[in-house]
């Protein structure tokens, strides 16, 4: 696994990067538009960043290129929890922000440009959400396979997720399984075939359900205010 992939993976590494990258467009933006303005262009630059690294290096990424992201990291569900909670705590100050910032009397930026820069962070952090999931369901899968040569891979993934043809998955199945989650609430034809998992499917998609709701019902005050 090169290091440059586990950098645009691992949650410490995005962590600091958004951190680094929103910053210096907050303070670079600071000073022709309003300080919430600013916060929220450096925000979604930060956002838009993360999405696009991780999309674009899962795409291209084999099995072994997955499985060797996976092996040396340590299974956490305490991780997975924090994170979901400082998302969920990020898409409501977004919603908040949004609502105060549309109150504002000295606007720089047009009233749509806002709500459009609003909605596309909120979409975003929900994308980063399942994100999220997606990760613990590949450390989970190959925990399981940890010990087990390729030759038995196949046969033991069905103790975690069962994929059509019993296919070796790589890390965008595994975010087709939680996208499938967040927007269905359910599985499609990869099957869970674990209580374990089918516990954290069903946090996700109360929680998908709920942020969904949420975000849902402020975009629509926002239009109707």
């Amino acid at each position: 696994m090169l290091p440059r992939q586990r950098h645009i993976f691992l949650n410490r590494y995005r962590l600091r990067r958004s951190l680094t990258i929103g910053t210096i467009l907050t303070l670079v933006f600071y000073v022709p538009f309003t300080g919430k303005e600013a916060l929220s262009i450096g925000m979604l630059s930060a956002l838009v960043v993360d999405v696009v690294l991780f999309f674009k290096t899962a795409w291209s990424m084999d099995y072994e290129q997955t499985k060797a992201l996976f092996d040396h990291e340590r299974l956490r569900p305490g991780l997975l929890i924090k994170s979901t909670v400082a998302i969920n705590f990020l898409g409501l100050g977004v919603m908040s922000l949004c609502v105060s910032d549309l109150g504002s009397k000295q606007p720089v930026l047009p009233e749509d440009l806002r709500i459009f820069i609003y909605f596309v962070s909120i979409l975003l952090i929900w994308i980063c959400l399942h994100h999220g999931y997606a990760m613990h369901y590949a450390k989970i899968f190959f925990h399981v396979n940890a010990d087990r040569d390729d030759a038995e891979n196949a046969e033991s993934a069905t103790k975690v997720f069962s994929f059509p043809d019993d296919k070796r998955p790589v890390l965008f199945d595994f975010l087709y399984v939680a996208y499938a989650i967040g927007v269905t609430f359910g599985m499609t034809d990869v099957g869970a075939q674990s209580t374990e998992i089918r516990k954290v499917v069903l946090v996700q998609a109360m929680l998908a359900f709920l942020f969904a709701t949420t975000a849902i019902s402020a975009i629509a005050s926002l239009f109707t205010a």
